[in-house]
């Protein structure tokens, strides 16, 4: 799943990166998905090291 959610933020980001005034009119939205895609990592993390101390 986590995966998948960073590949296709690489995907979007590579079509936006095509189309700067795409990239002008959806930053938020682009920062916004790989901000959800970190935090998807973030959590992935934490429960490995909990998992990993028990």
């Amino acid at each position: 799943m986590l995966l998948y959610a960073s590949n296709l933020c690489y995907y979007i980001y590579i079509i936006y990166s095509q189309k700067p005034e795409y990239m002008q009119k959806h930053r938020l939205l682009i920062i916004s998905v790989t901000d959800i895609a970190r935090l998807m990592a973030d959590k992935m993390i934490t429960r490995r090291d909990e998992r990993d101390e028990m």
